[in-house]
Parts: C-alpha cells; structure tokens; sequence
C-alpha cells in the first residue's frame, strides 16, 4: 500500500512539474508578441483575451479586479443536486443548456425555445427547456425548467433514490444607459443519506426509515439598477439586492438579505495618474436561522473608500474596509484592499499582486452545498475571519487563441470550516417535539485557526467554434492550529475539458478530473467521550464524463452521455460513495 502510495505522489509531482514548465515556456513566448494597441471601450477598462473561455482567467484579466481564490470550475456539467454543487460529484451531469437567442447584443436566432430530454441507466428521467425571448436594445427574458430523477440504488449504500426539480426566471431591461435586471428561481431536491449499510455494518437499518431522508428547498431572488454610461467624467452607479430562504426536512430555514452599493466618478486627486477615479462601496448582510433549538440573526456592514488609477502600463485600485458584525455582541474590524497589474504586452501578458482580507459567513446554505450528509442542528455557525491574504502571479494570451494564467499566495484565517465525522448513539435528530431519533455517520462542523499556502494555474484554447479546450491546476498546503488536519480539503486538483466540433452533425464534449488525496477521521463516542480518533486519508480518484451530440436537422438532434465512465464508486466523504457508470440516450429539440 505504501509502494502504491510513493508511486501516485511521485505520478502528481511530475504532473505538476510538467504544467509548471508548460507555463513558463508559454509566459515567455508571449513577450514575443507584438504589442496591440488598447481603447478604454467600458467604464471598468476590461481587456478581452480571445480564445479564453475559462471564467478564472476572464475575471482575472479584468484590470481593476482582484483575481479571485482558486477554485476548479465544471464548464460542461451541471450536478444533479444544486444544493451540493460537488465539483467532481458523478451522480449525475446534465448539460446546462445555452440557447442561441440568450445574448442580447447579438441578431435574433430563429429558435427561441430548445427541449431536452431524456432516460438513464440508473433510471433517472431527464428534462430541461429553455425560454428565450427578447428585442435588441430593448429587453431579454429566460425561462429555464429543469427536472431529474434517479431511483437506482448505489453500491454498499442505503436505497438512495433522488429528485432535482428547479424554475427560473431572469428579465433584462435595457435603457439608452442604464439597465435594469431581476431574476426569481424555485429549486427542490431530496436525497436519502443519515445512514449506510456496508458489509462491515452491524446495525440493520429499515430503507423506510422517513428519519434518514432529507430535502431541501431553496426559493431566492436578485435585482440590480446600474448605468452604461462611457464616460468617465459622468457618476456611475451599481445598486443590487438579492436574498433566499433554505429550508430542510427537520426545520432547519436560513434567510439571507444582500444589499450592494458601488459608486464612482473620476476625480482629478493628483495631476500624476493617467486616469484616476474615486469611489465607495458598502455592503449589508443579514442572516437569520431558526430551528426548533435556537434562533439567531446575525448583521454584517462594509464600507470601503477606495480609489482605482493608472499610470502608463501600471494600474491599481486600494482601498480600506471597515467592516461592522454583530451576532451575540458588536465588534468593528478593519482590513487592507490593494490590488496592483503591470501590462507588461499590451493585450498579450500582464502580472499582478495584492492583498486583501474580510469576514466570511459559514452559513447553512454554503456548508450544505459543500456536504449534504451535515446534521441539521449543529453548533452556532460561526463567521470565518480572513485576516490576511497576499497574492502576486501573471496572466495573459498568445495570439488571441491561448490564454494562461498562474497565481500564488498565502492566506491567513481564523475559523475556518471543516467537516468532521462522529458515529456515536448520542448524536441524533428530532423525529418530533417528543420522540428522538437516533442517527449515525452524520456530519457536523469544526473551526481551526492557520494559514493556507496555494499555487494555481490556468490554460484555455479556443479556435473559434470548432476546438474549445481548458486545464486547470491547483495545489494548496495547510497548516492548522492544534496539529488539526484540513479534513476533506484534497491538496491537490486537476481539471482538463474540450469541446468540440467534429463536423456540421457530430459534436463531443470531454471533462476528465483528478482529486488527490484528503484527510479523513473516524471517531467513535462512547459516553460522550472520544476514545478513538484517528486521522487518516481518502484515496485519490479520477472521474470521466464523456458527452457525443448528433444534429439531424436545424431541430431534432439526438445525445449520448456516459458519466462516470471509470465506474468508481469512490467515497467525497467518509463511507458515502458515488452511484457509478451511467449511460443517458436522449433527444434535443429547437422551436
């Protein structure tokens, strides 16, 4: 087991250092280019990188924004349970649909409607439509429909049938300069998960236990009111709110109410600065959970001044939040913003670096959607304070067809979330006001205090329609307080996808992933003390997922879709594994 050990890390280790290379060699051949010339064609100053379709990167070459923490995006696939987005979940992979008349800019298709639909191998229905209407300079409005079902059981698992049910909504008001936009969206999920049955459990459990399932609803919304003006000179102003209510089987709601403010105008500071602008942004944030044990609201304000300037190929924005919490008491904290970016090749590579720090939420609804299996009445749910975090890397493009990007820093934090595991007959969830049932191989959460260490990295390939390729990296290091491990947090994470047109009838979209190894405990609660915890890791895995479109005609169009294609019923967390290989057949339809 060791030997097999030493072998794979060896296998990352030069994975890594071959991406490594790869980016070197292509961040020095871009200084090669020739310089293009620039035009401020947008308020914010955004640069288009062609042939980048990873949204890493895009954000990242925005010049007054701050690239972002890391974090392996799925552009192929949409997970079957949305209030679980795992990144590399096989329960299922649904293609978010993209009809042709979405873009509002761009000439009207002649399909305003496209129908998916289709049966799997884990007899799981599926169904999606897509509504999209509008007229140019005027307005947009989408309607989306999504339905899945699954009912087949997963290996060494309790009977796990599920439903994703989800609508929405979203309109575009569009004004000679402003812009008005509103979204609405219902979605409903429900998994069976307290409780397995492997072939080492002793305990019988009956799959008609209504105590071991679970679901979830979500019901939220979101407007924003900003301007379109060009000219620096005018005020430019962007007002958002949005918020939701998240609901489970055993009483648990979370409400959330988001209100955002960004104002500001050029204003000449110093006669130094090529362009200079003076703004202020403020945030609220209110978070409200109740159960059938406590109720809590908590209130959050940001204020930050900042100013954005540029001197010839160096731009920066640097500003000062002050931020305000209050949950059993009232505390006023105070952190730096500056983020900094050299165009070194117009248009073609540029590096960066800054700092940055604030306050976090670990809400219900977030952790849930990072592990489904977590007990409903868990401890207060706590504010992860990000104290410090510094970061320097580069990014950029050759050619407009090959965009990269690599970023590196280190994060200082204070209660940070983990999952941790408790077997144990004294961990359990109310079944009524009178009766408790017992629960095991639930989930709650624990908080650690360190530091982060990550390097990341980006590739995208993009030759017009025909060849879409991306890969992204990432690799991080914690260092915890109490010699704690970053449990569930693999260290390292690789994702290559394409798509591609293989002639006007056939195309094909890949996603192939690899997570490394992540630490993982057991322990065992006997009288409410801990006699055993022992840490150990997961094994690392490789998940495939393999999607082939055939078009008929201008509307019929029929797919195959193979999830899971290595049939790895690997474990994302501590004896809950994966359903395996699943083939779809189905048909698409454009009216």
């Amino acid at each position: 087991m060791r030997g097999f050990i030493m072998r794979q890390w060896c296998c990352t280790q030069e994975l890594l250092k071959l991406l490594t290379l790869f980016l070197v060699l292509v961040s020095a051949s871009a200084f090669g280019q020739t310089p293009s010339d620039t035009t401020q064609s947008s308020k914010n100053e955004n640069v288009t990188v062609y042939g980048t379709s990873n949204p890493v990167i895009q954000n990242a070459y925005q010049r007054f924004s701050q690239p972002g923490s890391f974090t392996i995006k799925n552009n192929l696939y949409q997970s079957a349970l949305p209030f679980v987005p795992f990144e590399f979940n096989t329960r299922i992979n649904i293609q978010t649909l993209k009809p042709e008349a979405i873009e509002t800019y761009v000439p009207q298709s002649n399909w305003n409607n496209i129908f998916r639909g289709g049966l799997g191998s884990r007899l799981s229905p599926y169904a999606e439509l897509f509504h999209s209407q509008g007229k140019q300079d005027s307005y947009r409005w989408n309607v989306h429909l999504f339905h899945y079902s699954s009912f087949l059981k997963i290996k060494n698992y309790l009977p796990s049938p599920y439903t994703n049910t989800l609508v929405e909504s979203s309109y575009k008001r569009f004004f000679p300069y402003h812009i008005l936009s509103f979204g609405a969206k219902y979605r409903i999920n429900s998994l069976r998960y307290y409780g397995f049955n492997t072939s080492n459990d002793t305990l019988n459990y009956n799959p008609n236990n209504n105590e071991l399932k679970q679901w979830y609803q979500l019901a939220d919304f979101k407007i924003a009111f900003s301007d379109t003006y060009r000219s620096f000179e005018k005020l430019h102003y962007n007002v958002s709110g949005k918020g939701y209510y998240f609901a489970d089987r055993y009483g648990m709601v979370e409400s959330h109410i988001d209100a955002n403010l960004d104002v500001h105008k050029a204003f000449e500071v110093t006669n130094i600065f090529n362009h200079q602008q003076v703004g202020i942004r403020s945030q609220y944030q209110l978070y409200k959970e109740d159960n059938p044990y406590q109720e809590r609201t908590d209130n959050f304000i940001k204020i930050m001044p900042y100013i954005d300037a540029r001197y010839g190929i160096i731009s920066f924005k640097a500003g000062l939040q002050v931020q305000w919490l209050q949950v059993t008491g009232k505390k006023l904290y105070a952190f730096p913003f500056l983020v900094a970016q050299m165009e070194i090749i117009p248009d073609a590579f540029s590096i960066f670096a800054g700092v940055d720090g604030g306050l976090h939420k670990n809400s219900y609804y977030d952790l849930v959607a990072k592990n489904p299996y977590l007990y409903s009445y868990d401890n207060s749910y706590q504010w992860e304070n990000n104290k410090f975090q510094i970061h320097a890397g580069f990014k950029g493009n050759i050619a407009r067809r090959l965009g990269f990007e690599m970023e590196a820093g280190v994060k200082f934090f204070q209660n940070k979330s983990f999952f941790d595991y408790v077997w144990s007959n004294t961990y359990k969830i109310p079944a009524s006001d009178s009766v408790m049932q017992y629960v095991k191989n639930a989930f709650y959460v624990s908080y650690a205090d360190g530091n982060q260490f990550y390097i990341s990295g980006g590739l995208t390939y993009e030759n017009s329609e025909q060849v879409k390729i991306w890969l992204t990296a990432m690799y991080r290091e914690f260092s915890l307080n109490n010699n704690l491990k970053p449990l569930y947090e693999p260290a390292i994470q690789v994702q290559l996808g394409s798509s591609i047109r293989f002639t006007k009838k056939i195309s094909g979209q890949l996603d192939a992933r690899y997570v490394g190894e992540r630490w993982a405990s057991y322990r065992v609660l006997a009288g409410g003390s801990v006699i055993s915890n022992p840490y150990y890791k997961l094994p690392d895995y490789i998940d495939l997922n393999l999607e082939m479109n055939y078009k008929i005609d201008d509307q019929f169009g029929g797919f195959v879709k193979l999830s899971n294609l290595l049939n790895q019923h690997y474990w994302l967390f501590n004896e809950y594994p994966v359903a395996g290989l699943e083939v779809m057949l189905g048909i698409s339809y454009r009216f």
